[in-house]
């Protein structure tokens, strides 16, 4: 199942829920609330969440070029790139 974040409109607050894609949009249940919240937040109404666009972001080193590898060997970057398991010569066919 997704991870998904929601922000509560009240006070900021951000948490983090594993739900069903069919329940991302559907309002967040008390108990839901709690259990990311912790056992002695249980039973507070004061939080209006709604589901946050998350994003995320891989980084590599300056200037250094990544291939990212595809099916059938082969880094996907042009014509004597090297493979994806990083032989500059081509493909490895492993």
């Amino acid at each position: 199942m997704p991870l998904y974040e929601y922000t509560c409109q009240n006070t900021g607050l951000t948490i983090e829920l594993i739900r069903p894609m069919a329940d991302a949009d559907k309002p967040l249940t008390d108990d839901e609330i709690a259990v990311s919240l912790g056992a002695e937040s249980a039973g507070r109404t004061n939080h209006a969440f709604v589901r946050k666009l998350s994003t995320f972001q891989a980084k590599a080193d300056a200037g250094k070029r990544v291939p990212l590898p595809t099916p059938g060997g082969g880094s996907g970057v042009g014509p004597g790139m090297g493979c994806g398991c990083g032989n500059p010569q081509g493909p490895c066919n492993i």
